[in-house]
Parts: C-alpha cells; sequence; structure tokens
C-alpha cells in the first residue's frame, strides 16, 4: 500500500486534534494521490485561519466588561459571555437555550418583546434599562443596547444584547438625590426650630402681656379691644403651629414616623371630615430618620392629592413587612375619584408630584407600584429593602 495514505490517515487525525500547523510533502510522482495531499494541506490553511478568526472573536467576546447575549428569532439564548456568566452567578449551560426574559426580576416588562416591537426591520439599534435578576432577592439595573446580527448560514436571524451594569452609576445618582432631598430637610428643620423658639416665645410673651392687661384694666373701652387683640394672637400662635408642623413635625423628630402620621391624620381629619385608618404592624421597626421624612413626605403628597384631586372620603394607610420581612411595605389607598396614569406624563405637569415620591424611593433603592382608575380611586404600593442604610442607627 502507498506509504502516502498513511502519512494522510496521521495528518487527518492531527487536524482533529487541533494541529492544523502539520503539512504533508508532496511526492515526486505529482499523481491523483499528491492532488488529493494537496487539498488537504490547504482544508488545514483554511481551518488554521477559521480558528485563529473565532479564537480573537472569542478572546474579544469574552474579555469586555458589559454582560453579551446572542438570541435566537425567538430570544432563547444561544451565546453569552464570561461576564455575564459572572455577574449572573450561573454556568453556561444554565443559560443557554433559555429566554432572555426569565434573567429579569419579576414585574419587570419583557425585554424580547420590546425588541421585536421597537426594532422591526430598522438597522438602527435599540435601548432599555431592564433589572437582571442575580439571586431571588437582589438584581443589578442595567442598560441594554440591541442590533441585529445576521447570520451567513441559512440566512438565519440572530439578536446582539449588550447589557452594561448600571450599578455604580445608580448609587452615585441615589447618593445624590439623598443629598439634596436631606439638605432640604435639615433647612425645614432649622427654619422650625428657630419659628419655634424664637418668634414663638416673643408671640407667647406678648400673650402673657395681654392677659396680663385684661385681668387688671377697668376701662370699659380698652378691655374688648384688649380681648380682640388676645384672640388675635392665639390665632396667629395656631397658624405659627401649623406651619412649624408642616416644615418638620416635632413628633416625627420624637416618636417616630408612625405617630407622626397618626397625628397628621388628625389635624387634616378633623379640618376636611375625612376617615382614616392606620393600620402599623407591632413590629414595623424604627427606620433611619432621613428615610422616615421621605416616608412621611409622601404620605402627605398621597393625602393631600386624595384630598385635593380625587375628593376622597377614606384613606388607608398601612406599615408592614414585605413577603420575606427584608423590606418594608407601605400601603396607600383612597376611595376617590382616581386617574388615568397614561395622562399623568402628557406635558400637563400632573406628574411632577409623583415624579418627587418616584425620586425619594428610588433614592433608597425602593419601589412603587401604582394603581389607579377614574372612578376606582388610587393606591400606592412601596417597598423599600431593610439594610444599614435604611435602619434607624
Amino acid at each position: 500500500m502507498d506509504p502516502r495514505y498513511k502519512k494522510i490517515s496521521d495528518l487527518l487525525i492531527d487536524y482533529s486534534m487541533g494541529h492544523f500547523e502539520n503539512r504533508i510533502e508532496l511526492s515526486e510522482k505529482l499523481d491523483e494521490t499528491d492532488a488529493f495531499i494537496s487539498g488537504i494541506n490547504m482544508l488545514g490553511e483554511e481551518l488554521k485561519t477559521t480558528t485563529i478568526s473565532r479564537n480573537y472573536f472569542n478572546n474579544i467576546f469574552n474579555s469586555v466588561s458589559d454582560m453579551i447575549f446572542v438570541l435566537t428569532d425567538g430570544g432563547m439564548i444561544e451565546n453569552v459571555n464570561r461576564t455575564a456568566l459572572e455577574k449572573l452567578d450561573k454556568k453556561y449551560s444554565d443559560l443557554i437555550g433559555l429566554p432572555i426574559d426569565q434573567l429579569l426580576v419579576e414585574g419587570e416588562k419583557p425585554l424580547f418583546e420590546f425588541i421585536k416591537k421597537k426594532l422591526g426591520n430598522s438597522n438602527q439599534g435599540v435601548e432599555a434599562e431592564k433589572k437582571f435578576k442575580t439571586s431571588p432577592t437582589d438584581y443589578i439595573p442595567a442598560s441594554c443596547s440591541v442590533n441585529f446580527l445576521h447570520r451567513e448560514v441559512k440566512g438565519e436571524l440572530r439578536y446582539l444584547v449588550t447589557v452594561r451594569d448600571l450599578s455604580k452609576q445608580k448609587e452615585m445618582e441615589n447618593l445624590v438625590i439623598r443629598t439634596i432631598v436631606d439638605t432640604l430637610e435639615n433647612e425645614r428643620i432649622r427654619v422650625a426650630k428657630d419659628l419655634h423658639d424664637s418668634l414663638g416665645q416673643q408671640l407667647s410673651a406678648v400673650k402673657f402681656y395681654l392677659e396680663t392687661l385684661i385681668n387688671i384694666t377697668e376701662d370699659k373701652k380698652i378691655s374688648p379691644i384688649l380681648t380682640k387683640s388676645g384672640d388675635a394672637l392665639k390665632a396667629a400662635q395656631a397658624e405659627l403651629r401649623e406651619i412649624c408642623f408642616d416644615l418638620m413635625p416635632m413628633t416625627l423628630e420624637t416618636y417616630g414616623l408612625v405617630e407622626s402620621v397618626h397625628e397628621l391624620c388628625r389635624k387634616i381629619g378633623h379640618k376636611n371630615l375625612l376617615e382614616f385608618i392606620i393600620l402599623p404592624d407591632k413590629h414595623f421597626p424604627l427606620l433611619n430618620k432621613q428615610l422616615e421624612i421621605a416616608i412621611f413626605r409622601i404620605v402627605q403628597e398621597f393625602i393631600n392629592n386624595s384630598i385635593k384631586h380625587g375628593r376622597a372620603t377614606r384613606i388607608t394607610l398601612k406599615f408592614n413587612f414585605g413577603r420575606d420581612k427584608d423590606e418594608v411595605k407601605i400601603e396607600l389607598k383612597d376611595d376617590g375619584k382616581g386617574f388615568d396614569k397614561n395622562k399623568l406624563y402628557s406635558g400637563s405637569g400632573t406628574g411632577m408630584g409623583l415624579q418627587n415620591v418616584r425620586s425619594r424611593i428610588r433614592s433608597y433603592d425602593g419601589t412603587i407600584k401604582i394603581n389607579s382608575l377614574p372612578g376606582k380611586g388610587t393606591e400606592y404600593g412601596i417597598l423599600i429593602p431593610l439594610n444599614k442604610t435604611t435602619l434607624q442607627r
């Protein structure tokens, strides 16, 4: 048998093991066997070039700091890079064939449906912000960029999804928001204390002098004027107390969130003939003072909107825990007129209060769900995680 056949067999085994640099020298015969050998040598060159290109691509694919997913036309994960496996704490086999929407936190709108709708037949990419879960209780806020990825073989359509971790960016944004809000609230506290300690004390002194004059005067013409002056002064003192309460209730400083909400509801309910139902869990924790102030402002905003826009007659406020008791859950509900959520941000300005509410909650990594329909009342569902930032120190 021609010894060249043995060399051909050995070379094919080498190629199967990835040794594409090996070659067979042609004989002097230059016959059909040599022609076959020449073809095999060319195959080795092509395999070597293809492998280098593939390895080069894989090195790039796995070295970038962003998560990268290749999706089929059905939204299934066909390929994923090393960064995604590390950030999501998954194995390669766990993700291949999985719908990408299963990686999102519960309640997130589907990503692939958004891709199909927005990308269409356009060559321009689309972007969306989504939350990718890393555990049952944690997630990564991320910016997703999506483009078409066409395959040469069979003309199959694929999607390339680049997912950038926004955790540090969101953390910085939340810190900025908290700093701005905290500075504002600290200034409110300062002004309230100054009014109470300075103007409040002066009004009390004037009231004492007036009452003394009322008690000692015998002039029947002056006595009624002094009495009216005393009444006006009492009204001014009551107004000052209301201003101080709106700026910063001392109850919140001294007794905490739930008691200050009770006081707020007593004041508002008496004026507006509203029924308030306050249901606090007896184990509801003491929160960071700045967070308690933020929640108090949200409750204020909700009640004001319920009265002003909703014409509510009953408001229910619940202070509880989330499902696993690792977060506080606050539910605010009224029986008012409700509203169409789709019109909130139509440019009329009616969404500004809600934007402020969302900003306060987001600065503590919390979430809010708003349910409302015309004629069906309004409900807020707020979840804020319990951690060293939110618990009282």
